[in-house]
C-alpha cells in the first residue's frame, strides 16, 4: 500500500517514472509524460506533454476504457486535442456516464495529418491506432484489487465472482491462494472452496516490449489434474484480438502425451509448438522466449540449465509488434471442472525476469506508476 501510494505522490508532483526493468530508455525518442492523472472517481482533467516531438505536427488521442469498452475523450466528436506551443496538453475525460471509473486510461501522439476514428462503445481499439501511433501509453487503475510484490515487480491479483476466461474460471485473490513466501518465491494454488474451484492469475503493472521473458519454476510441471494450466503470457486490452498474446503453458489438457506449449496467439497449429519435458531432476526448471520484431525464440531448460526444447517462430505477418502489453501468470483449470481426485493443485515459481532488448521499441512507451484513490 505504501508503495502505491507514493507512486502516487510522484506521479501528481508531474515526476516522470520509468521502469527501470522493464522499458530501456531511448534517447530523443517520441514519448508521452503524463503530469496529472486523475485518481479513480475524480473529474480533474488529464495532463500532460509530448517529448522529443514538434508539437505543431502531432495531436493527441485519448480513450477510457468503462465497463469493458472504450470511448474517445474529450468526446466522439473531438477525438484529438492540439499540443501547446511547448508540448503540454490538457484534456478532459469525465463528461458523464461512468467515466470516472474507467479501469484503463489510454493515451496516443498521432501525426496531425491522421484522423483515427471515434471510439464510441467500442470492444476495441482499431489496428490503425496501433499502426498510426508515435508513441503510446496505458494507466490502470484498480479500485480495491489486492497487490503483491514479486520478482522486483508490482503485480495486481485477478478475482471474479462469475466465471470468466481462462476456463471459464472463478478466480480468487486469497491470502492462502496467491502468496509470496519468506524466500521470495510466488506461490499459486487451485481448489475447491465453497462449492466451487478456483484459479488464480497474477497481473504485472509494468507493461513490457522486445526482450526476453524468463520464468523460473521451483515445482515440477507435471501438474496432477490433466485439465490443469500453469503458465505466462504478455497480454494486452487495448490490443484487438489476438491481444499481443505470447504464451508459456504447461498441461496436458491440450495433448495427452504431451506436457508443454509455446504459443504466438492465435492459437491456429503453425502457431503452436508442443513438447514433452521430462527430464529428471525435471524440477526446478527455466523457461523463457525472447519477443523480436522477426522472431519469438522459445527455449526451455531443466535444473541442470541443459537446453530441453526450443522453438524460433517466424511467421512475421502474425508476430504482434510491441505495445502496452503486461505479463500474466496463471494457474487455472479448462473448462472449470474439478481435478480428478479432487486435490487441490499447487505451483511454486522462484523468479520472473525480463531483459528489454538493446534496440529502439517501434514506439517507445513512458510508463507511470498505477494511481491509487486511497
Amino acid at each position: 500500500m505504501l508503495s502505491r501510494c507514493l507512486a502516487s505522490l510522484v506521479a501528481l508532483l508531474s515526476v516522470v517514472v520509468l521502469s527501470s526493468t522493464a522499458v530501456r530508455p531511448v534517447s530523443a525518442a517520441p514519448a508521452i509524460f503524463l503530469s496529472q492523472i486523475p485518481p479513480l472517481g475524480s473529474s480533474i482533467l488529464l495532463q500532460g506533454r509530448v517529448l522529443n516531438v514538434d508539437p505543431a505536427t502531432v495531436r493527441v488521442a485519448v480513450a477510457l476504457r468503462v465497463s469493458g469498452t472504450f470511448w474517445s475523450k474529450p468526446s466522439a466528436a473531438a477525438p484529438l486535442t492540439t499540443p501547446n506551443p511547448d508540448g503540454t496538453f490538457s484534456t478532459t475525460v469525465v463528461t458523464g456516464g461512468n467515466d470516472q471509473n474507467a479501469d484503463l486510461i489510454l493515451v496516443w501522439i498521432f501525426p496531425a495529418s491522421f484522423n483515427p476514428p471515434a471510439l464510441v462503445d467500442a470492444p476495441n481499439v482499431p489496428p490503425s491506432y496501433d499502426l498510426t501511433a508515435i508513441a503510446e501509453i496505458g494507466v490502470t487503475r484498480t479500485p480495491g484489487q489486492r497487490w503483491i510484490q514479486f520478482a522486483g515487480q508490482d503485480w495486481w491479483v485477478k478475482t471474479s465472482s462469475t466465471p470468466v476466461d481462462p476456463g471459464p474460471n472463478y478466480f480468487t485473490d486469497r491470502t492462502d491462494a496467491v502468496f509470496v513466501d519468506a524466500q521470495g518465491r510466488l506461490n499459486l494454488r487451485v481448489e475447491q472452496r465453497d462449492g466451487r474451484w478456483e484459479a488464480v492469475e497474477i497481473v504485472s503493472l509494468n507493461t513490457f516490449g522486445y526482450g526476453t521473458y524468463m520464468l523460473d519454476v521451483a515445482s515440477t510441471i507435471e501438474l496432477a489434474a490433466p485439465q490443469a494450466v500453469f503458465g505466462l503470457f504478455t497480454w494486452d486490452a487495448a490490443a484487438l484480438y489476438p491481444f499481443r498474446e505470447i504464451d508459456l503453458e504447461f498441461s496436458r489438457g491440450f495433448n495427452p502425451a504431451l506436457n508443454a506449449q509455446f504459443v504466438v496467439q492465435p492459437a491456429i497449429p503453425e502457431n503452436i509448438h508442443r513438447y514433452l519435458f521430462n527430464r529428471t531432476p525435471e524440477f526446478p526448471s527455466r523457461h523463457q522466449f525472447t519477443w523480436r520484431p522477426e522472431v519469438v525464440e522459445f527455449r526451455s531448460f531443466d535444473s541442470t540449465g541443459a537446453p530441453v526444447e526450443s522453438w524460433n517462430y517466424t511467421t512475421t505477418r502474425m508476430i504482434p509488434h510491441a505495445g502496452t502489453a503486461n505479463v500474466r501468470i496463471n494457474l487455472w483449470l479448462l473448462g472449470g471442472t474439478a481435478t480428478t481426485d479432487g486435490r487441490p493443485i499447487e505451483m511454486v515459481v522462484s523468479n520472473f525476469t525480463f531483459t528489454p532488448l538493446d534496440i529502439p521499441a517501434e514506439r517507445p512507451t513512458v510508463l507511470i506508476p498505477w494511481v491509487s484513490n486511497d
